[in-house]
């Protein structure tokens, strides 16, 4: 018999990865869609993705089953992390650095330090595929801690967020630092 969301945010909160792992996987396509009309100055749509399922866990944590529906919830909470990531890319202390581009050639190479614009873009590419294998290999609760932490968030506070005790969220990466390794270490494999 299939859970219904509120039973999965309840057992989600008591622990239970796979009920997380199922909440999460329902609810990304909703996610897909509130960030689809949504652009994001300086990141791209991975990076909104990563913002409305921030806002989704904090659906889980803060939600009240006497208040509403949590689809509902969930909704409001995803909508209210991704205007907040806009907001904060659009804010005008990150304006210049989101607004800048090079004028001239001399203006780029002082600006990067005269590298080769070619080499700068291929060295992108590499670093986007580089972290697509390591997305590729992190689970949703693992990739969630990954982001929290990126943030600046300790294990204390994610553990908080999360509902769990700061020795799962540590587990969790110690888990994504192993994966990450693999990763690059399957990334450098295929580069030779």
């Amino acid at each position: 018999m299939e859970k219904t969301d509120e039973e999965l945010v309840l057992a989600c909160r008591a622990g239970d990865n796979e009920a997380c792992e199922v909440l999460f996987e329902s609810y990304k396509p909703l996610v897909r869609s509130r960030a689809v009309n949504k652009f994001l100055l300086g990141g791209d749509f991975d990076d909104l993705i990563q913002e409305g399922m921030i806002g989704l866990l904090a659906a889980v944590r803060e939600y009240d089953p006497e208040k509403a529906g949590f689809s509902t919830f969930a909704s409001v909470c995803i909508d209210r992390q991704l205007n907040h990531a806009i907001e904060s890319a659009q804010s005008k202390k990150n304006r210049i650095l989101s607004e800048s581009v090079p004028i001239d050639e001399a203006d780029m190479s002082r600006t990067t330090g005269g590298a080769n614009p070619e080499k700068m873009v291929l060295a992108e590419e590499r670093r986007r595929e580089t972290l697509d294998a390591i997305r590729g290999s992190l689970s949703r609760i693992e990739l969630l801690v990954l982001n929290l932490v990126l943030r600046g968030y300790s294990s204390r506070e994610i553990a908080e967020m999360m509902g769990k005790s700061p020795k799962q969220i540590d587990n969790a990466f110690q888990r994504i630092r192993r994966k990450t390794k693999k990763a690059l270490e399957g990334k450098d494999k295929k580069l030779v």
